[in-house]
């Protein structure tokens, strides 16, 4: 009798232990689910992926500057929902695959349901495409396919910057008042972004009853544009369209001044900061879509730029301004839902309207398109600058 009593006092014990175990085993923190968020007691993480080697990671680096900026700016004032947000870094190496097992590493080793700041389209897609899966946002901040905001729209995908569709629309405006009557080569990066920015200027040039008379593309890394720049000196265009960024639109306008393209005919591109500097005076005269400027006069962009001067000793760039965009998409959206909690973040930064550093700023709930203003510049003589040019911003006038 004794025995069966120990034999029945251990079982009791044994399913008390277990029910216990499953209890606090369910209260663990889960990534996925409505109830998903980001970091632990003490912080927010948010996780940057992008590229910080290859031809884009002079335009990573600066992304990774931005967004840490907006970090320590908003840590300074006591963080979020009295919180810190913490950053976490990967390198995406402008490849997809690298890119995606990067973020899933934030989501599921480091518990970051935050993802920002990826430069290549196709980065930025593939990572896009598992945020449902993951219960996580991905906001975009530099990539510029239409797709994530159209046929590859989710819920959890989010843009702060500009895409290829509202750089197109400033370009149809700009064409129509300066730029027709040219025939035109173009010449881009040959992939996702290169070829859909391309087909959007040659769209805007044939609508205004101008050509298009030659294209060419070229793989990402491109050191020797000397066949290409030859090959348009030959078709003898107006004017050429450069749908090219970090390295590879340094080398090309670089090697173009030195054929004497660019003196002979108009060239049209996106100019970014660091291209401009890079090329210094061989970029005298190049006009193009330029999606943010230390310039432009908004009350938030002279204190940005005034914070973000003092702390790094040079003016932020479009990359600057547009991560730090992005950030600060999430930190207000995340203020608003007064949570970090995935599902409540989304609803909160759908429709969201707010004060930045390129003004009043709304969300469209519909694409999830940050709506910011846009602008034309044209490189420019500025004595006062190392590179000795600067960025004119000539349209539309502010």
């Amino acid at each position: 009798m004794w025995e069966m009593k120990k034999i029945s006092f251990s079982i009791s014990v044994l399913l008390i232990f277990m029910m216990l175990f499953l209890t606090a085993c369910s209260g663990k923190e889960k990534t996925g689910g409505s109830a998903a968020s980001s970091g632990g007691k003490d912080t927010i993480k948010v996780g940057i992926v992008t590229s910080l080697s290859g031809p884009y990671a002079v335009i990573g680096t600066e992304v990774v500057e931005g967004i840490k900026f907006a970090a320590e700016e908003i840590n300074a004032n006591g963080g979020i929902l009295g919180k810190k947000v913490e950053v976490l870094q990967e390198d995406d190496e402008g490849k997809p695959d690298v890119g995606l097992r990067k973020a899933e590493k934030l989501v599921t080793k480091d518990k970051t349901n935050f993802i920002l700041g990826s430069v290549s389209s196709a980065v930025g897609l593939a990572i896009g495409a598992k945020m449902p899966e993951w219960n996580s946002i991905y906001i975009s901040t530099v990539n510029k396919t239409p797709k994530l905001t159209t046929t590859n729209l989710n819920k959890n995908i989010f843009r702060a910057n500009h895409n290829d569709l509202l750089d197109m629309e400033l370009i149809a405006e700009y064409y129509g008042k300066e730029l027709k009557g040219n025939s035109w080569f173009l010449i881009g990066a040959d992939y996702e972004w290169g070829h859909s920015s391309s087909e959007g200027f040659k769209k805007i040039a044939k609508e205004n009853g101008d050509k298009v008379i030659g294209e060419a593309y070229t793989p990402l890394g491109t050191t020797d544009y000397s066949s290409q720049i030859t090959n348009i000196l030959s078709a003898n265009p107006d004017g050429i369209w450069v749908a090219l960024s970090g390295s590879d639109g340094i080398n090309f306008l670089k090697q173009a001044k030195s054929f004497g393209l660019t003196d002979k005919v108009k060239t049209v591109t996106f100019l970014t900061d660091t291209v401009v500097d890079a090329i210094g005076k061989d970029g005298l005269g190049v006009i193009g879509v330029s999606n943010y400027h230390n310039s432009v006069d908004f009350p938030l962009n002279k204190e940005f730029v005034a914070n973000f001067e003092k702390k790094n000793n040079k003016k932020p760039t479009v990359y600057h301004g547009s991560a730090y965009m992005g950030a600060q998409l999430l930190f207000e959206g995340i203020k608003k839902a007064d949570s970090a909690e995935t599902d409540k973040v989304i609803k909160a930064m759908e429709g969201i309207s707010y004060d930045s550093i390129l003004g009043k700023v709304t969300l469209n709930p519909k694409d999830h398109q940050l709506q910011v203003p846009n602008f034309i510049g044209e490189v420019i003589e500025d004595s006062s600058s190392k590179s000795g040019v600067t960025q004119k911003m000539i349209y539309p006038n502010q």
